[in-house]
C-alpha cells in the first residue's frame, strides 16, 4: 500500500505550497523589472538632457569663436551677430529664449536648441573687466563672452561657457 501511495504523485498541499512560491518569486521579479525600466527611463532622459546640453554649446561656441565681435547685440533674451560660415560668407545667427526654448536662427532657419530653460544670461569680457550684458556700451571692445543657460527640469543643470571672440566694438 505504501508503494501504491508513493506513486501517487503530489498531495493538494504541495501543489498549493508550490504555486504559492512560484507567485512569490513571480511578484518580486515583476517589481524589480518594473523599477530597473524606470530607472532605464529617468537615465534616457538625462542622457537626453546632456546630450541637447552639449549640442548646444558645440553650436554656440562655433557659432561665437567666428563671429564678428563689431556685430554682436544684445537685447534682455535675444543674441544677435553675424558669423563666417565655412564657405567665408558672413551670415546673421541669433539665440532667443521664448517660451522656454532657446532657438537658434541662421539666416531664414530656425531650429529649437533646447527645451525648459529657465533662464539665460551672458556678460561681456572688455580686456579689463566683465560686464553684464545687454546695458554695454556701443564702442566696447569685446574679447570673450560668457552664456549661463539654466535648464531646472534636470536637476538645475547649468551651462557655462566662455568663448574668446576676434577682438572690436560692439554694434
Amino acid at each position: 500500500m505504501d508503494m501504491a501511495r508513493s506513486n501517487a504523485g503530489f498531495t493538494l498541499v504541495e501543489v498549493l505550497v508550490g504555486v504559492a512560491l512560484f507567485a512569490l518569486i513571480a511578484s518580486i521579479g515583476l517589481g524589480m523589472l518594473g523599477a530597473v525600466a524606470r530607472v532605464r527611463a529617468g537615465t534616457q532622459g538625462e542622457l537626453d538632457a546632456i546630450a541637447a546640453l552639449q549640442r548646444a554649446e558645440v553650436l554656440l561656441t562655433d557659432d561665437l569663436v567666428t563671429a564678428r565681435a563689431s556685430s554682436l547685440e544684445f537685447s534682455e533674451h535675444d543674441l544677435r551677430f553675424q558669423r563666417q560660415s565655412r564657405s567665408g560668407r558672413w551670415v546673421s545667427v541669433s539665440y532667443t529664449l521664448s517660451d522656454g526654448v532657446l532657438l537658434r536662427q541662421v539666416g531664414n532657419s530656425t531650429q529649437p536648441l533646447l527645451q525648459a530653460v529657465s533662464d539665460w544670461r551672458w556678460r561681456v569680457f572688455d580686456g579689463a573687466d566683465w560686464q553684464l550684458a545687454p546695458g554695454i556700451a556701443p564702442d566696447t571692445h569685446i574679447t570673450a563672452v560668457e552664456i549661463t543657460l539654466v535648464a531646472p527640469d534636470h536637476n538645475q543643470i547649468v551651462l557655462r561657457r566662455i568663448v574668446r571672440l576676434p577682438e572690436g566694438p560692439v554694434s
